[in-house]
């Protein structure tokens, strides 16, 4: 302890004095020197992150778009799996098509009614493609077979219905029509 009061009491006298003329303004250059050098690395890291960002989302679009061509490349259908399947299959995807463009046939006129009708089948499509899903995870299970060839038959019903009631709605606005006018 007494070192240490003695290397005071000799730098006592340096203490007192004023610094030299000049110091105050060469003490804030160097300030400022270090915080230019800090502003100029912030910007810098800035960059970088944004190039490292840019590169990320840009190889993770690629990799999403090449993995989905590929996993579309690659779907099975029960059509694949034998040839009584690829018939019903056939069998029953010309049957809802025929059956959906009687329906675009009689509704050509009410498009508003044709949307609703379009859009509550393709929530029923939303079905297909979950059956589908499963049908690539389970290639071989008759579960999922006889599921989809239900979901057909299902689509086919309910197009048979919408159908009907559309008949019988057709000749009901004729003849309302046909009232109106006379």
């Amino acid at each position: 302890m007494d070192r240490l009061k003695k290397i005071i009491q000799e730098q006592q006298t340096h203490h007192d004095q004023e610094p030299m003329e000049g110091h105050f303004e060469r003490f804030a250059e160097k300030l400022e020197a270090n915080q230019q050098k800090k502003r100029k690395l912030f910007p810098m890291f800035l960059k970088a992150a944004s190039i490292a960002i840019l590169f990320i989302l840009s190889s993770l679009w690629v990799y999403e778009r090449f993995t989905e061509k590929q996993s579309t490349e690659t779907q099975i259908s029960i059509a694949d799996l034998s040839p009584e399947y690829k018939e019903a299959e056939m069998y029953y995807t010309h049957l809802v098509s025929e059956k959906n463009n009687e329906i675009e046939n009689i509704l050509s006129n009410d498009s508003t009614e044709y949307k609703i009708i379009s859009n509550e089948l393709t929530e029923m499509d939303s079905l297909y493609t979950s059956l589908s899903n499963d049908l690539q995870a389970n290639p071989n299970d008759k579960r999922v077979i006889n599921s989809i060839i239900e979901y057909y038959q299902v689509k086919v019903e309910v197009l048979n219905r919408i159908l009907n009631k559309l008949e019988n709605v057709k000749p009901q606005k004729q003849y309302s029509h046909e009232k109106i006018e006379v």
